[in-house]
């Protein structure tokens, strides 16, 4: 049975009219999943209005809601929702299915799916432990360290690598102690084994930035060489107003290109919270040269066609795109990425104007000082010109 990530399979609804014979009933036939029976079943909607033209309006009206139903995932004869028993004896999986279950309520879905991605890691050590039944409050320090060992001798399945970047050990280990701290709060259990763990510094500055001639050879090989002004656009958009690539870039829409900002809505944004920034004029000039507005709102910016589109381009369709321009470019000493452009134009914005609170906005960080700690893992030190005329000892 397909998780309730995927796209449930169906068959759009379509009008049964009985030849327009009104004296017989019409129905709107369509097949949707059922959770309980695990397959497609036939559903029926009767439309009996007294005339056929009234008939056919209801029904078009009707069948458009079905389908956008039907697309967006729904099923019929669901499957009960149990709530998982709560004690410190719970095994281990369910612990983790209840935290998860909890923070779907809490946070929007960017964030539960980086949730997700760290409680697989665990759950996959769970099971090759054979721990997925142990009781929760069993659970001690010893198996924490057991936990962390497994994440140093794990092979990636990108690079083949063993072990993993700091940055992705540590976000996997804050995400266990958030969870232990939710059942405390929850007075499931008294205390906090992950603690005893230490995050890893070092890993929070992973995106490399671009210099000058390096911007001038990327876009040499993508607009002259490589003929892709999609990809250009796509990076500027990164470069100018701070987005991230997959997770907001590459999902907005027409609609969300207002006269002086862009909108970055909830759904897409890593807060959950629909916040604008402002349009530089270099990003307006492409907007206007690619003439953006000129598409219909639901539209896409970017597509597979090339230009603003109704399907989205898929997760990894910039980052194979990107990839060929590097490796022609002879970018591949380092570690560049699309993320790259981001960091290259805060660094841009910051020693243009030298406005930290424009950095900010820019940034969308509620708090100045996470600003100031992006600057400072970037390079660059808030009170650079000021240590310039600190004085000699001996003055006066």
């Amino acid at each position: 049975m397909p998780s309730f990530l995927e796209k449930y399979p169906f068959r759009e609804a379509f009008l049964s009219d009985s030849k327009g014979d009104l004296s017989k009933k019409w129905y709107i036939n369509y097949y949707a999943w059922s959770e309980q029976k695990g397959k497609l079943i036939r559903k029926r909607v009767v439309i009996n209005h007294p005339t056929a033209k009234e008939r056919y309006a209801q029904a078009k009206i009707i069948i458009e809601a079905i389908n956008a139903e039907l697309k967006a995932g729904a099923v019929v004869e669901p499957i009960p929702y149990v709530e998982p028993e709560v004690s410190p004896s719970m095994a281990m999986e369910k612990a983790v299915a209840f935290y998860l279950s909890a923070k779907e309520k809490e946070v929007g879905k960017n964030t539960i799916k980086t949730y997700k991605k760290d409680l697989r890691a665990f759950s996959v050590w769970l099971k090759e432990a054979d721990l997925e039944k142990l009781p929760l409050n069993e659970f001690d320090l010893q198996d924490v360290f057991d936990f962390s060992d497994y994440l140093d001798r794990r092979k990636s399945p990108k690079t083949g690598k063993i072990g993993m970047a700091k940055k992705t050990y540590s976000n996997i280990i804050g995400t266990m102690r958030g969870m232990w701290a939710m059942l405390i709060g929850r007075e499931i259990i008294s205390e906090n084994p992950f603690l005893k763990v230490k995050k890893r510094k070092g890993g929070r500055t992973q995106h490399i930035p671009y210099v000058p001639w390096q911007v001038r050879e990327y876009k040499n090989i993508c607009l002259r060489q490589v003929q892709d002004r999609q990809l250009w656009l796509f990076v500027n958009f990164i470069y100018f107003c701070f987005l991230r690539p997959r997770e907001e870039a590459q999902k907005l829409q027409i609609k969300h290109i207002l006269k002086r900002t862009l909108i970055i809505p909830g759904d897409l944004a890593k807060n959950n919270n629909s916040e604008h920034v402002r349009i530089p004029k270099g990003l307006e000039d492409l907007i206007v040269e690619y003439k953006l507005r000129s598409y219909p709102p639901g539209y896409y910016v970017f597509s597979k066609k090339g230009e603003p589109g109704p399907q989205p381009v898929n997760d990894k369709y910039f980052w194979e795109h990107n990839k060929k321009i590097l490796q022609l470019a002879g970018f591949t000493d380092q570690d560049y990425d699309l993320y790259g452009w981001k960091h290259t134009g805060v660094i841009k914005l910051y020693q243009a104007t030298k406005d930290i609170k424009l950095v900010q906005v820019q940034c969308r960080h509620k708090d100045i000082s996470t600003t100031d700690i992006y600057l400072r893992d970037l390079g660059l030190f808030l009170d650079q010109d000021a240590l310039d005329i600190f004085p000699d000892p001996e003055k006066d």
